[in-house]
């Protein structure tokens, strides 16, 4: 090989959940050795490339290839630091960085929607709350969303922001989700929540990490309230919720109920939102909460299937696009990224196999978009 860059033998094996021993004892070497080849320090043999490629599922030509753009540690929103390991950390920027490979070998053909996502600070705010509220008030309105609910989450990420949405498979249960500020976003959903309801809220609260803390470390205390508190604002703004929310000295469990299939958002969210603008006190906030957890609706409430499940479509019918207007097959992705089926099926976060014969029906983009940017590219 003309050069082997170390940076990338240590992507492709955090990004196969293999620590350096496995992999020594694999391909028969140390794991000194591996740390010597990951750091720079060695150059490996012909045969020693070759072997390290089945173990990690890629071609040799992926060691050869320097990363345009690494992702770093500081440009993720990890959900707490504290429960956050260091490996799930470097597994989950090693991933970042190769899907963002994948989303730039992809957009160097097909039209993507612009990235349109509003900064604030609000560091130095005198009253964070309140530049919380504003900050998630002007983004509704910059993306002309009005002040009614928000009827699908993944469409104003990925159509109106420009944000990619994913999975990353073996994400931590306790993570409902991860964010990249990156040239072009990323949002990671965890695959095993099943919450529709909560499934919206992370993906709000993962937009208040990229509208409020860009180019800020999270994951503390401070900054995952602000982000809560700014999907809070995001998803049920205050002036149409607190028309909408009860009168009454008591909870009215029916209305409250119907207020989440209209909002998409879980009760126990609606009573923080309530609370927080001072629709209830601290008491019947806190006997509220207690109904819930007597009842077992801690993880799953009432009703949940009475809000839709979203699925992010960017993605997807960047892909079937690349297929069908470029009339490609998902093995020229593997090609050029030089990683096998099985590591694009990981980087995607699903099987494949459908690029080939899938359509794109109720994407976010359409395919006449991606057809405009290559007829602009040509």
């Amino acid at each position: 090989m003309s050069q082997f860059f170390g940076q990338r033998l240590r992507q492709a094996r955090l990004l196969n959940l293999m620590t350096q021993a496995e992999l020594a004892a694999t391909v028969g070497v140390t794991r000194q050795y591996i740390h010597a080849l990951e750091i720079g320090d060695k150059a490996p043999t012909r045969e020693l490339v070759l072997a390290l490629c089945l173990p990690l599922n890629v071609a040799t030509g992926f060691f050869s290839e320097a990363n345009t753009t690494e992702i770093k540690e500081e440009q993720c929103h990890f959900r707490s630091r504290k429960t956050t390991t260091l490996t799930n950390r470097q597994q989950f920027i090693a991933h970042g960085t190769l899907f963002n490979v994948l989303v730039e070998h992809l957009e160097a053909d097909l039209g993507f929607p612009k990235v349109d996502i509003p900064h604030f600070d609000i560091s130095h705010a005198s009253d964070t709350d309140e530049a919380i509220e504003e900050a998630a008030e002007k983004v509704r309105k910059h993306w002309a969303l009005g002040e009614g609910p928000i009827t699908n989450m993944c469409r104003v990420l990925e159509g109106k922001a420009g944000a990619v949405i994913t999975q990353f498979p073996g994400i931590s249960e306790k993570v409902d989700a991860l964010s990249v500020s990156a040239a072009r976003p990323v949002v990671v959903l965890n695959p095993e929540e099943r919450s529709p309801a909560r499934i919206r809220f992370s993906l709000a609260h993962e937009c208040g990490h990229l509208v409020t803390h860009f180019g800020l470390e999270t994951g503390d205390e401070v900054t995952e309230a602000q982000a809560d508190r700014f999907a809070s604002a995001f998803l049920m703004p205050r002036s149409t919720f607190s028309a909408d929310f009860p009168e009454a000295s008591r909870f009215e469990w029916a209305k409250l109920y119907e207020m989440k299939r209209t909002w998409g958002v879980s009760v126990a969210a609606i009573l923080r939102r309530a609370k927080d603008l001072g629709l209830i006190d601290d008491t019947q906030y806190y006997r509220g909460n207690v109904y819930l957890s007597k009842s077992g609706q801690r993880k799953k409430e009432f009703y949940d299937e009475f809000v839709p499940k979203e699925k992010p479509t960017l993605l997807r019918t960047a892909l079937v696009a690349y297929q069908q207007e470029l009339e490609r097959k998902s093995s020229a992705i593997t090609e050029a990224l030089h990683v096998s089926a099985n590591m694009l099926r990981r980087l995607v976060g699903e099987d494949v196999t459908w690029i080939d014969s899938a359509s794109a029906a109720n994407a976010v983009v359409s395919i006449g978009d991606f057809r405009g940017k290559r007829q602009t590219s040509s």
